[in-house]
């Protein structure tokens, strides 16, 4: 089993085309922040695409709005990454974007306690995969989209600001609401615990069904 780190767990839309055809891939600058998306020339095709990527995460219920925690508390900035997708002739297949928390902010200890996620080691899928081939068995795979939002925050509060460009007004109107942030329920891609949180949920869930891993190889499941 695989989790998916691009693709559809990103908010993406589809590339329109043009008199021309499709639209070229070197046509279009990656910006590489919100205010840049903003000036760019598709500016519409990339806030709807971080648009796509804000409903994803409400439906998961990764985070709700609360108040603004104490002076002192840590409050985690995000940012947006931005990315196409281009098919082999290197024609723009859709705009996509992702809200990623700045998890180099994170203080082990007080933000995390645990980060470490194991991985299959090559030589070990090699011989699992020549075992397939001899006992002429059958494989599937299963692709996890938006593998970490389906890992819950463990015992450890984490506050993190609002989305770029999607924050919630003030009393006043004003935008944005300094005095809201999000409380983190779900584990978002750039938290150092995150890999590590989804592989304990998948744990969890294959050992209820009467897996049990190999000593010396935490990935693969019997």
């Amino acid at each position: 089993m695989s989790s998916t780190e691009a693709g559809p767990d990103q908010g993406s839309t589809p590339a329109s085309t043009n008199a021309e055809g499709t639209l070229k891939a070197w046509k279009v600058k990656i910006p590489r922040t919100y205010a840049e998306a903003m000036k760019s020339d598709f500016k519409d095709k990339w806030h709807e695409a971080m648009t796509v990527q804000l409903g994803k995460l409400q439906d998961a219920k990764a985070y709700e709005i609360v108040s603004k925690p104490p002076p002192g508390s840590t409050v985690l900035p995000g940012k947006w990454v931005f990315d196409l997708k281009i098919n082999k002739d290197n024609e723009v297949q859709e705009f996509r974007a992702r809200w990623v928390i700045c998890g180099n902010r994170q203080r082990p200890g007080y933000d995390f306690d645990e980060s470490y996620a194991p991985v299959a080691r090559g030589e070990t899928m090699r011989l699992f995969l020549s075992m397939v081939a001899v006992n002429k068995m059958i494989i599937e795979q299963v692709d996890y989209t938006a593998a970490y939002l389906n890992a819950m925050i463990d015992n450890r509060v984490i506050f993190m600001k609002q989305p770029t460009g999607f924050e919630t007004k003030g009393p006043k109107g004003e935008t944005p609401n300094k005095d809201e942030v999000c409380l983190l329920l779900q584990a978002l891609y750039g938290l150092r615990q995150a890999g590590h949180l989804w592989y304990e949920t998948l744990a969890n869930a294959l050992r209820k069904m009467g897996f049990q891993p190999l000593p010396d190889e935490p990935c693969i499941w019997i």
